[in-house]
């Protein structure tokens, strides 16, 4: 099954810009990420965002957004400002700018949220099991740090790709 989204109207004659990023004259355009990072998220979230905007409803879309972000489901997006990255989940900001989006989402109740949380959090053996397992051979592979093994990994890496020759040469420009 797709997941289908719309915006209201006023959005699209008042507020393209948030919507929509690289507008072309042939009326094609990149979802601002901000956005598209909402829209997955409502498969999580499963909260109406369209309707009356209340402080009850406010209240219950951020205790969602809270419990997904502490068990690691919840949609984020990465800002590079050159030096430094920043982690920005979905959060109660974008769910405001964003209210009256629509999605083809089933909305379940603070009782039946409840119950998919529990079951979605749940630990599953088998990907205990391999997290174990693959714990146990990191650690039987050297006698340092998991972050000074993974610095290491990383330094590699860099300097591969610094000293890393082209196997064929750029293309020239016009």
């Amino acid at each position: 099954m797709s997941l289908n989204w719309k915006m209201p109207d006023e959005f699209h004659k008042n507020k393209k810009h948030l919507m929509y990023k690289n507008i072309k004259d042939d009326d094609s355009a990149d979802v601002q990420v901000e956005l598209e990072c909402l829209i997955f998220s409502t498969m999580h979230i499963q909260h109406n965002l369209t309707g009356e905007m209340t402080e009850e409803v406010l209240i219950e879309i951020e205790r969602r957004l809270n419990l997904l972000k502490g068990i690691g489901c919840l949609m984020s997006y990465s800002l590079f400002d050159g030096t430094n990255h920043r982690t920005i989940h979905t959060n109660l900001e974008s769910v405001i700018r964003y209210w009256g989006l629509d999605t083809n989402v089933s909305h379940l109740s603070r009782t039946a949220w409840n119950k998919r949380f529990i079951k979605m959090s749940e630990i599953r053996p088998y990907e205990f099991k391999y997290t174990v397992q693959e714990a146990k051979e990191n650690i039987a592979k050297s006698d340092v740090t998991q972050a000074d093994r993974i610095m290491a990994e990383m330094m590699e890496a860099k300097a591969k790709a610094e000293t890393a020759e082209l196997d064929t040469p750029p293309a020239e420009s016009a």
